[in-house]
């Protein structure tokens, strides 16, 4: 005589504790102490199925959390360790760029031609680049016309430099800044001053 296999159609409930671990538990029984039914329920194969597909970190909560707290607190020191004073946030990039002068370029070098800057100025509002920092932190000036110079430059030969000066905030600091840009090559030097 043959051996029959035995098929379980046994009806199931797919439970979760607060570790968010799952399990599977007889539907027509009480949930053991700790479990919370998910709103899942049917044949042995189908709920471990179902397991399967939302249960893609077997790691239980708690212990999750810890190791992402970990993880972000090592990427926070490698940050400090790493980044130099004048790409980090807060005021040390005024700080850096308060002291001394710096490479400033007008923004968009390649596209912007001497009549356009000139444009700009009149409407009091360019944009200035410090390609010396990471990235190229560029900085929208709202000029103040009185502060600024023009009567170096010939905007229509291209040639001579202007003078700038406008505000700003930066990371949360109220600056002032100052560049002389040379019109041909739209590059020049500039710094910040902090306005107490």
């Amino acid at each position: 005589m043959g051996m029959e296999m035995k098929i379980d159609t046994k009806i199931y409930k797919v439970v979760i504790n607060h570790e968010e671990q799952y399990s599977i538990w007889p539907v027509e029984q009480d949930n053991p102490l700790g479990w919370k039914n998910v709103g899942k329920s049917g044949t042995k194969s189908e709920c471990l199925e179902y397991i399967n597909e939302v249960w893609t970190d077997m790691r239980p909560l708690s212990l999750r959390v810890h190791m992402e707290k970990l993880e972000k607190s090592r990427k926070q020191k490698e940050n400090q360790d790493s980044d130099p004073p004048d790409i980090s946030t807060g005021g040390s990039l005024v700080n850096r760029l308060s002291s001394g002068l710096h490479p400033v370029e007008i923004d968009r070098i390649e596209k912007i031609d001497a009549n356009e800057i000139h444009d700009r100025i009149k409407k009091g509002y360019i944009h200035i680049k410090f390609p010396s920092t990471r990235g190229g932190t560029v900085l929208g000036i709202k000029l103040e016309n009185n502060l600024c110079n023009l009567e170096d430059v010939d905007f229509e030969k291209n040639s001579g430099s202007v003078h700038l000066e406008g505000n700003l905030t930066l990371n949360y600091v109220d600056v002032r800044c100052i560049v002389d840009i040379d019109i041909e090559t739209k590059r020049g030097t500039g710094h910040l001053i902090p306005i107490e």
